[in-house]
């Protein structure tokens, strides 16, 4: 099982995958210092140096905030210093003022981006370059 987190800075795209097995021994760590496995480079230094961290309980992903300072938040819910969040394929995390977008890959999607589709009752994983929903046509809006 593995996650994909995309982000952009400045107009320049990022993205990397995290693996269940990169998180078997110890979380993988996010953040602006280039001892984090994650490296968010973020020029207005909103991203802490270890700002969160990604690890898996119970076969599923999760978020602490490692931050004391800079804001965490997963899906619009802000998180306190040390507290933790489930992470969905489509959630939103924003760490300071970058925001990531959380994406499942299961093996069979050829490496494509996949998120759950938005539209009500489908929850689907789509791919999100598409503007429709694959299965029923309904015109997909994506969130900025």
């Amino acid at each position: 099982m593995e996650i994909t987190l995309q982000w952009e800075i400045n107009g320049q795209p990022a993205q990397q995958t995290i693996t269940d097995l990169d998180v078997a021994d110890q979380p993988v760590c996010l953040g602006r210092s280039r001892s984090c496995q994650v490296v968010v480079v973020d020029p207005n230094s909103s991203v802490s140096r270890r700002h969160a961290e990604v690890f898996v309980q119970d076969h599923d992903f999760y978020l602490r905030n490692l931050s004391q300072h800079s804001v965490t938040y997963v899906n619009g819910r802000r998180l306190d210093h040390n507290q933790t969040a489930p992470l969905k394929s489509g959630y939103l995390v924003r760490l300071g003022r970058v925001t990531l977008q959380v994406g499942y890959r299961p093996p069979e999607t050829n490496g494509k981006f996949m998120i759950n589709c938005p539209h009500p009752g489908c929850d689907r994983l789509v791919n999100p370059a598409l503007d429709q929903c694959p299965w029923d046509g309904t015109v997909l809006f994506w969130e900025n």
